[in-house]
């Protein structure tokens, strides 16, 4: 969840630099955020600010911080250095056992002055520093710490900076006449465009002009170097106010650069996967939040197909449903989603003949290397925390799969659809935003195949607009949420082709005095409160220009709130702890 940064070089960086680079792993964490660079130590609360300080290192760690263990203060802020300054680490990860490694480093004289699992590790260092060499503790590391990290190093009087993964992701940037340590590429792939990707287990010593990388045991292992691809302008928000509304405008685009992808560059892995689909005994479809919505989306999309397809929460993993026969596809915009991967790790081992396609967004990650095959989803970069473009691809990766498959209809009217729905509803849209914008709860209705697109609707309600949604089956409502339905109350749903069912259900929610609100792709036979027109003959276009229009109304109604849309209280873009 938090990033982090280590930066050491020939030649003298600026203070300046090395906090533009932490800037752009903000979307990891923004609870607080600090610097050492052996002398100057800078701990703050808050979003990341660049000091107005003219000072040049040759070594500095940094890290901007999602809180687990301890509140936001400055106290708890990363870097953690000892006493002296012997010592000093930034953490992503959790340590498990840190409770009783404090209690022994305590009897020992040592005095912490945070309330986080992270500072146990600085102090664990600079006591087995007393009687043991660095590249000894480096062994004893791994056997004594249970948890995960990623984790940077300075040792006073030292030149090199020390890392240590498992579990929480890490890359080395290999730039001209310095090295980049990172959480992700993001920081570094303005300088250069190649890294090497740790895998867990694994630590390094790195200087400015030389990295040595080794596995647990410190053996020597040799890394490949990975020549990524990365255009460093897609990240910026350009002429828009947000990243969301930024990203939301970009899905047109970017389910075109899929489209044109599965017709050429990606055309046999999407093939491939249809054939390994039809050749397995099961398919699940794992993810966690927005993910989780993808996969709910693709079991629909899939068991109409007549495929055994079931969509797992990583939440709630039940092994009972694998097998070696069984194909699993993880879907995840980072790739870097704890949740995910640690129940994978533990289906593969026991289910080593299971096959494993990805879905990401992300390349290089820990996810791409535990699978078998991946489509890349191709949303491009997602800086906002809340996830937009990265599903709407996600679920038309499932759709081009189910195409293979023999799912009827043209694709490829997706992105002129989804430009038809923003240009009519937008003026819309912000009219109802005014009349529900105060509204302490929602419902978003969905039957069928729009389920996963209310329960994804009704979460970024939640994380953007901090108002209570509720996603609903909506055959479900009458089995108790009835109960909750009062006078004003907005009910979101999705009427395609004036479904009966859809019809009684707004009438229900009508006669309890909801404020009913609609999509539909014809003029509908109920008359809501509020009601969008999705011009299209195809269901499942339907469904995603659906959320199109949850997306915006989400929103215009944070941003009528003057909430901080792009870094929402409490949440973090990628979720790499458990």
């Amino acid at each position: 969840m938090c990033g982090i940064i280590g930066m050491v070089a020939e030649q003298e960086f600026t203070l300046k630099e090395a906090f533009g680079r932490l800037k752009k792993l903000e979307y990891r964490g923004y609870d607080s955020f600090g610097y050492f660079d052996g002398n100057l130590l800078i701990k703050k609360v808050g979003a990341i600010q660049i000091p107005d300080i003219d000072k040049k290192t040759k070594i500095a760690i940094l890290h901007t911080r999602w809180s687990t263990h301890g509140g936001v203060t400055e106290a708890n802020a990363h870097p953690h250095v000892t006493e002296n300054k012997e010592v000093a680490v930034v953490h992503n990860g959790i340590i498990d056992n840190y409770i009783e490694l404090k209690a022994e480093l305590e009897k020992k004289g040592h005095i912490f002055t945070s309330q986080t699992d992270s500072e146990v590790l600085a102090h664990y260092i600079e006591e087995q520093l007393k009687t043991k060499k660095m590249q000894e503790i480096m062994v004893d590391f791994f056997n004594d710490i249970k948890g995960q990290f990623a984790l940077l190093v300075i040792i006073k009087g030292d030149q090199n900076l020390y890392a240590f993964k498992r579990d929480s992701p890490l890359c080395l940037g290999l730039a001209k006449n310095h090295m980049i340590l990172a959480s992700d590429v993001y920081a570094f792939a303005d300088t250069t465009q190649k890294a090497i990707f740790f895998d867990d287990d694994e630590c390094a010593i790195i200087s400015g002009n030389e990295y040595r990388i080794f596995n647990k045991k410190l053996q020597p292992i040799k890394k490949e170097i990975v020549e990524f691809e990365f255009a460093s302008n897609e990240g910026e928000k350009k002429e828009y106010p947000h990243y969301m509304i930024k990203e939301i405008m970009e899905q047109p685009e970017r389910a075109q650069i899929l489209l044109n992808s599965a017709a050429t560059a990606q055309k046999e892995k999407f093939f491939k996967a249809a054939k390994m689909i039809k050749a397995a005994g099961r398919v699940l479809l794992v993810g966690i939040g927005t993910s989780y919505h993808a996969a709910k989306f693709g079991e629909k999309v899939f068991t109409r197909l007549g495929i055994d397809a079931m969509a797992q929460n990583a939440a709630d993993i039940s092994p009972v449903y694998y097998s070696d026969d069984a194909l699993v596809i993880p879907i995840s915009q980072s790739g870097e989603t704890m949740d995910v991967i640690k129940e994978l790790k533990v289906l593969k081992e026991r289910y080593p003949e299971m096959k494993i396609v990805s879905i990401l967004n992300v390349p290089y990650s820990t996810l791409q290397r535990m699978s078998d095959m991946v489509l890349e989803c191709l949303a491009g970069p997602e800086i906002c925390v809340a996830s937009t473009k990265a599903f709407t691809n996600q679920c038309l990766s499932l759709l081009l799969i189910a195409r293979e498959l023999g799912l009827e209809g043209k694709l490829e009217s997706i992105p002129p659809a989804f430009n038809k729905t923003l240009s009519l509803n937008q003026k819309p849209i912000e009219k109802l935003t005014e009349q529900i914008k105060t509204k302490q709860s929602m419902f978003v209705l969905g039957n069928l195949l729009y389920e996963p697109i209310a329960l994804e609707v009704a979460l970024k309600i939640k994380e953007i607009a901090y108002i209570h949604a509720e996603g609903l089956q909506s055959r479900s409502l009458k089995h108790g949420p009835l109960a909750l339905i009062t006078d004003g109350v907005p009910v979101i749903n999705f009427l395609y082709n004036n479904e009966e069912f859809t019809i009684s259900n707004m009438k229900e929610v009508e006669s309890r005095g909801a404020f009913t609100i609609i999509t539909s792709n014809k003029e509908p036979l109920f008359k809501a409160k509020a009601s969008f027109i999705i011009p299209v003959e195809n269901e499942y276009i339907f469904a995603l220009c659906s959320n199109l229009i949850g997306q915006i109304l989400t929103y215009e109604m944070a941003k009528s709130l003057n909430l901080p849309i792009d870094k929402p209280r409490n949440l973090a873009k990628s979720v790499t702890v458990v």
